[in-house]
């Protein structure tokens, strides 16, 4: 099975790079890029960027990300459920997290 990985943006990232991480990612691509034009001209404009994200977004992924734009001071504003502190305490002792079908097995999957 696939593994999970955090998406890390970098400068210089190329969108073959880009369109080859969305292979280890567990959301939908479209809705990010509709969600970074809102940011933009929230930014634009002097609005507050509030980040809100559920928990199953941090297992898709994400935290990296996630913690980029906070070290960027893109979002003025974070809200989080707090499934992502469980998930968070599954990572640090070691959980690896899959990419599946959801039609996986639940036998093979247990």
């Amino acid at each position: 099975m696939k593994k999970v990985k955090d998406f890390l943006w970098h400068d210089g990232m190329r969108v073959s790079e880009l369109v080859e991480s969305f292979g280890s990612l567990g959301y939908q691509a479209v809705e990010l890029a509709e969600a970074s034009k809102v940011v933009l001209k929230m930014k634009k404009s002097g609005a507050k960027v509030f980040l809100t994200f559920t928990s199953n977004m941090v297992t898709s992924g994400l935290r990296g990300f996630f913690a980029q734009l906070c070290k960027l001071k893109i979002p003025n504003i974070l809200v989080t459920t707090s499934g992502a502190i469980e998930e968070d305490i599954m990572k640090s002792f070691g959980e690896d997290f899959e990419v599946i079908n959801f039609n996986a097995d639940d036998t093979a999957l247990h």
